[in-house]
């Protein structure tokens, strides 16, 4: 039995098949049955007030969480060395992988520009910096780390050993991708997230095996994503409203997505030719001297001129085009999740002055049944486009450090209110934020815990949606262009068409 179990083990199709049958059942299993929502939900209320009033902070924990699950697998597969190992000194090998770090050093420049003068979060700054990390980290130990590892022990190290391991664990990961058609999302847009991320797990793999460095990777994969991302940290930033699928796809459309897909993904082929050619792939494995190993370095280094002066020209032509832009707004809104809306009613709101009743139980002795609700009465005026808040008890009042509020509401949940605000910025793009009140309150806390919802710069108006048999009502959000959007008492954002 064990010997069979050992053939078994050592096939690579086998196992690709498992890895993959594994991964799918791993990531099913855990969303499916809210294992990763709920240790996130305990994980964020230990962490709460550092990471209570950011965008990246949950994404953060979950992440986190994502690779706490993995570290069983890294001894169960013996790979505690891949931490200490190298073959190239982490310096040397960021070096060599110039062409990604000169596009994520463009994202990021490009990113700050989109931010302008407004104010950046810094706690939003910091809880992305950690989610990127954590995400650049258990991605390449996994696909990297563990994964590539295990293939190049199955396939051998040979050229077409080497070619097999890097490609097959790099095109895993995007694979994995096609989960998302469970969650809605459009085969579409899926099929070009799974080739963007094969395309960049490739490159990834082509550099951890040139160098045996995993920090290496992992650094790179963290800096790619926080250039990305950082664009969106704070209120400064809006999204692009976007149609939630695409219904109808021609083969011209598939082509030039195809193609351009490809062409924005030059500078990680760039990666994978300069460290995954026949000459560098011979160079690791041979451990011979003399003239022969020089002319073949010889060689590889004409390679990578080559290369390198394709990647300059297309970087510098990128860059110019990106900077000569202007401002503009970053890639889309989030994956809204679709929702059909039946047996509902919407209410509008349109005040200028709201009264919030808080209430909480006080008693005069502890654990005594003498007790008595009190009552504080907060209320929201909204004047020359500015929004006031009132404590009647206190009489202490505080204007929001918002200048051109379009609209705002208040919602009653349980013991506490939701406060939803529009404001409008000079661009004229609406943002949208969150605030929760409470019965023991503080206006100045309260003025610095405001939140950004991420939804599109043209939402106008603001309300309520109920549906029958649900006492929850939700928070509703109308677009100029007509789009609707709702949030749910765990925070989901869905879309619906009014019907």
């Amino acid at each position: 039995m064990k010997k069979m179990f050992k053939n078994f083990d050592d096939n690579p199709i086998t196992f690709t098949i498992i890895s993959i049958a594994f991964l799918v059942i791993f990531m099913s299993i855990t969303n499916g049955l809210g294992i990763w929502e709920g240790l996130s939900t305990v994980f964020t209320n230990i962490f709460a007030r550092i990471f209570n009033s950011t965008y990246y902070g949950f994404q953060f924990v979950g992440e986190a969480i994502w690779f706490m699950l993995l570290v069983p697998f890294i001894f169960i597969f013996k790979k505690e060395h891949i931490f200490c190992e190298k073959r190239k000194s982490l310096g040397k090998t960021l070096l060599g992988a110039w062409p990604i770090l000169i596009y994520a050093s463009i994202a990021l420049v490009r990113s700050l520009i989109q931010i302008g003068n407004y104010h950046i979060d810094i706690y939003e700054m910091v809880a992305l910096l950690l989610y990127t990390l954590f995400i650049g980290t258990f991605e390449e130990v996994m696909c990297r780390g563990i994964l590539q590892n295990e293939f190049l022990k199955r396939f051998g190290n040979t050229k077409k050993g080497v070619l097999f391991s890097i490609i097959v664990s790099g095109s895993l990961f995007g694979l994995l991708h096609f989960v998302n058609l469970l969650y809605a999302q459009d085969i579409f847009t899926t099929f070009s997230q799974v080739l963007m991320a094969s395309i960049i797990g490739v490159a990834f793999g082509s550099i951890y095996y040139d160098s045996k460095n995993i920090w290496s990777v992992i650094i790179l994969h963290a800096f790619w994503d926080f250039s990305i991302f950082v664009a969106d940290i704070n209120a400064a930033n809006t999204c692009i409203e976007v149609a939630n699928s695409i219904e109808t796809v021609t083969p011209f459309l598939a082509l030039f997505a195809f193609f351009g897909t490809l062409l924005s993904k030059v500078p990680e082929f760039g990666v994978i030719f300069l460290f995954l050619n026949g000459q560098n792939i011979e160079k690791i494995m041979s451990a011979q001297n003399g003239w022969q190993v020089i002319s073949e370095e010889k060689q590889n280094k004409t390679f990578k001129r080559v290369i390198s002066i394709v990647l300059v020209a297309y970087l510098v032509i990128v860059g110019s085009f990106t900077f000569n832009m202007g401002k503009v707004k970053s890639n889309s809104c989030p994956e809204y999740v679709p929702k059909k809306a039946e047996n509902y009613s919407e209410e509008i709101f349109s005040n200028d002055h709201i009264e919030v009743i808080l209430e909480t139980e006080e008693c005069l002795v502890p654990e005594s049944s003498e007790c008595a609700l009190k009552r504080r009465i907060i209320s929201f005026i909204k004047d020359n486009n500015e929004l006031i808040v009132n404590d009647k008890d206190t009489e202490k009042s505080l204007t929001l450090d918002y200048n051109n509020v379009v609209s705002y509401m208040a919602i009653k949940t349980d013991d506490k209110y939701d406060i939803f605000l529009l404001n409008m910025r000079d661009d004229g793009d609406i943002i949208v934020y969150r605030n929760t009140i409470t019965a023991d309150v503080d206006l100045e806390q309260f003025q610095s815990s405001f939140s950004q919802v991420l939804l599109p710069p043209t939402i106008e108006e603001l309300g309520i949606y109920r549906e029958k048999d649900n006492e929850y009502s939700y928070p509703l959000f109308i677009s100029s262009t007509g789009n609707r959007y709702i949030i749910s008492q765990d925070g989901t954002i869905y879309s619906y068409d009014k019907s």
